[in-house]
Parts: structure tokens; sequence; C-alpha cells
């Protein structure tokens, strides 16, 4: 049991900070039912149904900025902290989630949803890395997949639950979910590796000696810390960086990556879900449809935890591109 608690407690860190991913996986699929009422004339409480393309427009703005907070993201995360940059964010997102329960304008819903969104995305940054400096080296990946995992379930969420209430309701939900998920966040210790780089070794110790199975491998990850810092402060040629395969291999593939993750389109799908569900014509209720879609989301997500440490992370890949060329070749 020993040995195993050190595990329990990387589980439960991760589990715990992946809750700010669980709201934003409801921020997500908040459009796909909200916009649907928002086009409603007798559900908006608006004055007036939106059109669509100021339904793009609440939906679109927030990621036009969110370039921004990649850019610059990465200054506050080295500065004040993992743990203080996720509790900072938290804070202007829970006033934008009350700003739409009296929301009665469209510039209001499009200046909450940018806000949201760019917040959204900087927690996509910050969270990943407080799991990955948490996580040790032999359950790196399986603890990785639970920011995916949560971010569907808050997906599911709002899918279940945004149709079936009033506009008003569903957002005082969402409020309250976002106030009661906020709460164990306080409780969460800074990553070791940032305790390091602060120079507060005492405390980067103590934290590793809790969350890894023995008192060697916190020391060997301390040591790992100070080779890695030692190689930081050397001074980098950028122009021969560029010039090294190995570099613009891992640059070529990372790019790649994250272009062909925003190009299958699933945020977009994700945003206008039971809209498509109702030009669809089918039989089955757009309601029901989008909260069946957000289930096989989580099963994949929970596949994929298992098997995470079963196969390599390439063949899980391919196997998931030759899935979505399947599923839009059948459309």
């Amino acid at each position: 049991m020993n040995l195993l608690s050190p595990l329990i407690r990387q589980y439960a860190l991760v589990v715990t900070v992946n809750l700010a991913i669980l709201t934003s996986g409801m921020s997500i699929a908040w459009p796909s039912p909200s916009l649907v009422k928002l086009q409603n004339p007798i559900d908006t409480p608006l004055s007036r149904p939106i059109t669509v393309e100021e339904g793009s427009w609440i939906v679109s703005s927030g990621y036009l900025l969110a370039s921004v907070t990649c850019v610059f993201g990465g200054m506050f995360i080295d500065t004040i902290g993992r743990k203080n940059c996720i509790l900072l964010v938290t804070i202007p997102k829970f006033f934008m989630a009350i700003f739409l329960i009296f929301a009665n304008e469209v510039w209001m819903f499009i200046l909450c949803r940018a806000v949201m969104n760019v917040i959204d995305s900087f927690l996509l940054i910050v969270v990943p890395i407080y799991v990955s400096e948490i996580a040790s080296k032999d359950h790196r990946g399986a603890l990785g997949t639970i920011l995916q995992l949560f971010s569907s379930i808050g997906t599911l969420f709002s899918l279940s639950v945004g149709p079936f209430l009033p506009y008003s309701t569903f957002s005082i939900v969402y409020a309250g979910v976002l106030a009661v998920a906020t709460v164990p966040l306080l409780f969460l210790p800074e990553t070791p590796f940032h305790m390091y780089s602060k120079g507060r070794l005492v405390e980067a110790m103590r934290i590793l000696k809790r969350i890894r199975n023995t008192d060697v491998q916190a020391k060997q990850e301390l040591e790992d810390y100070v080779i890695f810092s030692d190689e930081k402060k050397k001074k980098l040629d950028k122009s021969a960086l560029f010039k090294n395969k190995t570099f613009l291999k891992a640059l070529s593939l990372s790019i790649l990556l994250s272009v062909g993750t925003q190009a299958i389109g699933i945020n977009c799908v994700n945003f206008y879900l039971q809209t498509i569900m109702e030009a669809s014509n089918t039989s089955l209720p757009s309601e029901v449809g989008s909260v069946i879609v957000g289930a096989i989301q989580i099963l994949a997500c929970v596949g994929t935890t298992l098997i995470m440490n079963l196969f390599r992370r390439r063949t899980i890949l391919l196997s998931s591109l030759i899935g979505f060329f399947i599923g839009m070749v059948s459309a």
C-alpha cells in the first residue's frame, strides 16, 4: 500500500487540477444548446432572436484573441507559478459566468464568451504543464489523458443539461459548477519544479517525497532539475538550432499535430452540435443526439486512458485518424 500511496496522490492532484478543464469542457459545449435558444423567438432572453452572423461572433470572438494568450501566457506561468495562474484566471471566468446570467444584449454575450475562451485557452496551456511536473515518468501518459476525459465530461454535462433547461437556469447551473470546481483548486500544492526554479529546494523536495515512490526517486528527480537548469543557462545559438535536423523534425511534428487537431474541426462540431443535429432532419431529437455524441467522447477518452501504456502513441493516433476519415467519408 505504501508503494501505491504516492501514485494515488499523483492521480488525486491531477484529477483536482483537471476540475478547471471540466469547466472548460462545459464552456466549449455551451454554444450548442445556447445558440439554439438565442435564435428562438420564445426562448431567447434578448429582445429579438440573434442572427446567424451574431451567433458566429459569439462563438469565435475569443479564439481571435487566444493567440495572444499562447504568446504571453508562458511568462506568467514561470513568474507566479502554475497553481497561482490557474487560480488567477478562474476569478474573471466566474464573473463572466455571472454576467452571462444577466446578459440581455448581443455585445454582452460576445464579450463574455471572448473572455472565457481566452481563459480556457490559457488553462489548456498551464494545466498540462502542471500535470507533467506532478506526474512521474512511468505514469505521465495515462495521467495526461485525464485532461481530455474531464473536458469531455464537461462537454457532456452541457449537452445533457443545456437543452432541457431555460437559458437563465442553465447559466446559473454553469456558474454554480464553476464555483464548486474552483474550491478544491485552492488546496493544490505548487509543482516541485517551479519551487526549485524559485530557489525553494526544501519545499520542492517535500512535495517530491509525497508524490514519488521512494526518497531515492525524489532525490534523483531533484538532480534532474539541476541538470536541466544548468543546460538552460547555457547560451543557445538560435540560428544553429534551426539547422539541427532533430529540432526541425520535432518542430514540424508539433506544428503538424497542432494544426491537425484543429483542422479536424471537432471544436466547430461541439459549438454547433445541436444545430447540426436539427439540420440533419433525422427522427432522433437533436437534444438526445447531442447527448449521445458527448457520451461517445467520454467512452473514447476512457478507452484511450486504459490502453495508453499498452500501445505506442503513434499507433493510437493513427487509429484515431482512420476513425475520423471513415466518419467523414460515411457522412
